[in-house]
Parts: structure tokens; C-alpha cells; sequence
């Protein structure tokens, strides 16, 4: 059934009915063999509409009417951790290493759990067997398996009872599309779990069932289902607040938003990192990566996580390596040369996982080296220009300027240096203010910049006083473009504020005929032209000055060593 199909909704009746079979159930004095048949016969009587509709909507109805009747007022639940939760919590992580010292809790909890049970150690190699089957999804296997350990598999001995009967209740449903059986199977567990008092337990049942592989459940009911118990259990950091906080992160990104799971992310990796399995943290981190960088642009989070990610998929590898030689010491010829094939396409999953890792990490690494390059040419940018103008400083005369300059000398074409400043600029400072300086400044290199060619420079050089540097321009052609730009500027009102005033400015010009020379020739040149410029403000300001040689010729032309 795909997941735009619609899903049959039960009646009133129906849900009543069903509420009042969950309250009969979990009351300590039922008679379970019998409520259980009841509750076949009312299933089976609804399934004949449609099973595959249905049975659905039948399983997260009974699971919300467990959990509200659980917990009518929806408070938060403090429970410690029962010896059974905790055999779930080893189980989690299976297969456990023979040398690691979970192996041993494990050993002491089932022969407490089960001190009847025969061949303790044969049960649980063989139960460890089955959970790797079932992930891999190996039924032929499985099957023999669950033979061999169902008469193992009762409940006086619990530490082999749940697990086995959770297994067993996804089977009926992967293999044997058995809905009715494997909902019956869930429910003695509930009812059985319930008398113990044990909530951690009962819960964690709850959430096996809840995210039992079927993915043709409403999703966004089982979604606020999940939200409900996970409230119920946050912070607590047990096994029941850590299966609800990873199911709720795995999620479809349709349900739960990347800046959500990010959350998930941040509240489950502050508990202790043996809770979890490689493949576990693997995908959390590797999530983490790629929100960090595509998300968020923070590059430095996104190495982290990536590093992480990385270091757990290493890690996943050892795991399969132990998986794969457990399962080679622990099945037959025959057996093992069945499951490998379910088992290579475990491993080609993961290293088609290995793909996508190195690409999502070589694709964010471009990304991050192309915004360093443009954040660069940002700084280059921002390191050339005056913040108040706008214009070009005087570092991007000394880096660029004589690059221009050689290539003007190769086509011997004319050039002139114009320094240009301010008429009694500290008066307008004194009597209007600073910012009022600075709006004059601004507004001044805006008519500066005006008639401005692409081809020619225009510096602030410093305080009120402006470079500009033409190209292709002889001193006749220059004098006559600077009179005019300063009966503009003569004639231009400024106003801010309030105020209005009008300045003047003076010029300095130095041209020359551009030939082979050397760099100290641009300070030459500048420092001719500022000398035109003091002459033009000792003669009056508010005029042109053209530099002067005794020699016309060496006005018009200068040549240095190369």
C-alpha cells in the first residue's frame, strides 16, 4: 500500500470496542488466553473488510488507546532501569563481543531473569544469531532458529521470552504477512509486561511495535505518537527516551524538519556513546555534517561532524568484520552460505554509504572553498577601497598602478596625475560637524566620479585630498576635462541636515608621454602633481595649476633607467 492511499478510518463503536478490550487488558485480574481470543474474533471480523486497509488503522489505534489509558494525564514517567530493560539495551548493540564486559552483565541477567533456563550460553548465541537474521533479513535461516529456540521461549524465562517474541512479531509480518498474529503476539506481551509493573519495559515494547517496519502506518500518527512517549521519557537518557529520540530522527524529512532532528541530534549525543551502535552514530553525525554545512554554512561544525561520521563508519566496518566471523563460527557450511548473500547486500548498502559520504564531503568542501574564495575576494575588495567613498585608496595605487601605467608606456600613450583638494575644507568641519565633512566627502567623489572611464583611476588619497590618474590624455585634453569638473563643483549646493553650502576646489596637473620606466617615476609624477596643487592654493584656490619644467620637452615626456 503506498503512502498517498488512503487509510480506512474505524467507527466510534469500533474504537470503543477497542478501548474496552485495552482496559480489560491490562487489568491485572484478566484471564489473558480468553481476552486474547475475543480479540481475535473482533479483529478478524473487522479484517474482512479489507487486511491490508485495515490492520493499520487496527495496530495505531491500539496503540494510542495503550498509551492514553497508560497514562491518562500525559505525566512524565521516572522509572528506574529494570534488569529486563537492561538485557534490551545489551541486546540493542548485539552481537556482543565474548571479551567485552557487557557480554558478562548479559550472562548474570539471564541467569536472573531465567534460572530455570537450560543451556543458558546456547540460548543466547543462538538468540544474538537470530536478532542479526532478522536485520538481514534472512528468513530460511530465521525460521530454523525460531525452531530451535521456542521451546526456550517461555515466559518464566524473560530474558528470552521478549526478545524472541518481538523478533517473532516482525517476522509474522516481513515473511508471513500474518497481521492478525504478530498483533496478538504484541498484546500478550503488553498484558504479560503490565503485571510486572515494569513501565521502562512496557514502554520500549510499545515502541518496537509502533516502528515494526510497516511503512504504509499513518505517519503522522505514529509521529505524534512517538512526540507523546518521548515527553513521557525525555531526559531521562534510558533506553526508552534514546529508541524514541532515534526514531524520531530518522523520520522522513516530510515529518521532521532537518532544524528538528538537528535538536534530536544535539539531546542524544549527550548520552554516554556506548548506548548507541556504530551505524547509529554514523548516520547521526554524517546528518549532522551536512546540516552544518548546507544548512547553517558553518564550515568548522561541518569538519567535525564529518571527522565523527568518518571515524563511526571505520568503525561500522569492524562490526561487520565481527558479524560476519559470528557468523561464520556460529553457523553451518550450509546456513552461512545462505545468510552471506543477505549479508553482502548489507555491505554493498554500506559502501555505496562510503560513496555518498566522500561525495556529500567533497561537494561541501567545494562549496565552503568557493564562499572562502569569494569572501576573499570580499576582503581584497573591502582592503582597496575607502569605507567612506567608495573609491579606490591608496593601497590599490601601490599595487596596481604600475601595471597600468607599463601598459600605457607600451603604447606610448599621453597620461596625466591630477591631485585634487578641498578649498578650506577644515572650516567646513569646524562650523558643520564632522558628519557633515563626511557627507561632502561622499557627495564630492560622487561628481568625481561621474564622467569617470572605466579606463582611468580615481583615488581618494587621503583626507580631502583625490588622485585621479587619465590615460590616453594630453595635458591640453586634461586641463580643459578638470575646468570643467571644477565649475561643478563650484556650482553643486551641498545640503544635509538642514544646511547648505557650496565649496570650491583646486587642482594640480602633471602629464607626461609615457615611456619605459621605473616604478619610483608614479611618486614622481604624483609629487609633481601635488606641487601644482600647493601652487594653485597659493595663488587663490579654486583654480588649475599645470606642473612646470625648465625644459617644454621633459614636460611632455620622462625617461628613466628601466
Amino acid at each position: 500500500m503506498k503512502h498517498n492511499e488512503p487509510i480506512f478510518t474505524l467507527g466510534a463503536r469500533q474504537k470503543q470496542q477497542i478501548e474496552k478490550s485495552i482496559r480489560e487488558l491490562l487489568d491485572p485480574g484478566c484471564i489473558i488466553d480468553d481476552l486474547l481470543k475475543n480479540i481475535e474474533d473482533f479483529l478478524h471480523e473487522q479484517a474482512e473488510l479489507d487486511k491490508r486497509i485495515i490492520y493499520p488503522e487496527l495496530e495505531i489505534t491500539i496503540l494510542e488507546s495503550l498509551i492514553t489509558q497508560l497514562n491518562p494525564g500525559q505525566e512524565r514517567v521516572n522509572c528506574a532501569d529494570s534488569q529486563l530493560l537492561e538485557v534490551f539495551e545489551i541486546l540493542s548493540l548485539a552481537p556482543v563481543s565474548p571479551k567485552s564486559e557487557s557480554n558478562s552483565r548479559l550472562y548474570q541477567l539471564f541467569y536472573q531473569l531465567s534460572p530455570e533456563l537450560p543451556s543458558p550460553h546456547e540460548a543466547f548465541d543462538k538468540l544474538q544469531l537470530l536478532i542479526i537474521l532478522s536485520k538481514i533479513r534472512d528468513s530460511h535461516n530465521c525460521k530454523y532458529f525460531f525452531s530451535e529456540l521456542t521451546k526456550w521461549a517461555k515466559y518464566k524465562h524473560k530474558s528470552l521470552f521478549y526478545p524472541y517474541h518481538i523478533l517473532f512479531a516482525r517476522f509474522e509480518i516481513w515473511d508471513r504477512d500474518d497481521h492478525l498474529h504478530s498483533i496478538l503476539i504484541w498484546l500478550r506481551m503488553i498484558a504479560l509486561i503490565s503485571r510486572e509493573q515494569d513501565i521502562g519495559s512496557l514502554y520500549y515494547i510499545i515502541i518496537q511495535w509502533l516502528v515494526s517496519g510497516r511503512a504504509y502506518l499513518d505517519t503522522e500518527r505514529r509521529k505524534n505518537t512517538l512526540l507523546g512517549i518521548y515527553k513521557l521519557f525525555e531526559e531521562q537518557g534510558n533506553l526508552v527516551s534514546l529508541s524514541t529520540g532515534l526514531q524520531l530522527f530518522n523520520l522522513a524529512d516530510s515529518l521532521m524538519k532537518p532544524d528538528a532532528k538537528m535538536a534530536y541530534f544535539s539531546s542524544l549525543t549527550r548520552l554516554p556513546e556506548a548506548k548507541f551502535s556504530s551505524f547509529q552514530l554514523q548516520k547521526l553525525y554524517f546528518f549532522a555534517g551536512n546540516y552544518s554545512s548546507g544548512i547553517k554554512s558553518n564550515f568548522g561544525d561541518a569538519i567535525h561532524y564529518f571527522k565523527s561520521s568518518n571515524y563511526y563508519l571505520y568503525k561500522c566496518w569492524e562490526t561487520h568484520r565481527t558479524i560476519t566471523n559470528f557468523l561464520r563460527d556460529s553457523l553451518s557450511e550450509y546456513q552461512f552460505h545462505h545468510s552471506i548473500r543477505y549479508w553482502n547486500e548489507r555491505i554493498h548498502e554500506y559502501n555505496n554509504q562510503i560513496s555518498i559520504q566522500n561525495n556529500a564531503y567533497l561537494e561541501n568542501l567545494q562549496i565552503e572553498y568557493d564562499k572562502i574564495q569569494e569572501l576573499y575576494k570580499e576582503v581584497e575588495e573591502l582592503s582597496l577601497t575607502d569605507a567612506l567613498t567608495g573609491l579606490r585608496n591608496r593601497r590599490y595605487l601601490e599595487l596596481n598602478v604600475h601595471q597600468m601605467v607599463l601598459l600605457a608606456a607600451r603604447h606610448s600613450v599621453p597620461l596625466s596625475f591630477i591631485m585634487i583638494d578641498i578649498d578650506h575644507f577644515k572650516r567646513v568641519n569646524d562650523s558643520y560637524g564632522h558628519e557633515f565633512g563626511d557627507f561632502v566627502l561622499k557627495e564630492l567623489s560622487g561628481i568625481l566620479s561621474r564622467d569617470f572611464r572605466k579606463s582611468d583611476i580615481l583615488i581618494r588619497y587621503g583626507g580631502e585630498e583625490f588622485l585621479y590618474v587619465l590615460f590616453d590624455s594630453s595635458q591640453g585634453k586634461t586641463a580643459r576635462i578638470m575646468e570643467d569638473l571644477r565649475n561643478q563643483v563650484q556650482n553643486h549646493i551641498f545640503s544635509f541636515s538642514g544646511n547648505s553650502i557650496q565649496i570650491s576646489i583646486s587642482i594640480g596637473i602633471r602629464t607626461c608621454l609615457a615611456k619605459p620606466y621605473n616604478k619610483p617615476a608614479i611618486h614622481r609624477l604624483i609629487f609633481d602633481a601635488d606641487t601644482a596643487l600647493y601652487k594653485a592654493k597659493n595663488l587663490g584656490r579654486n583654480r588649475i595649476c599645470i606642473f612646470e619644467t625648465k625644459d617644454d620637452n621633459h614636460n611632455l615626456e620622462i625617461e628613466l633607467d628601466r
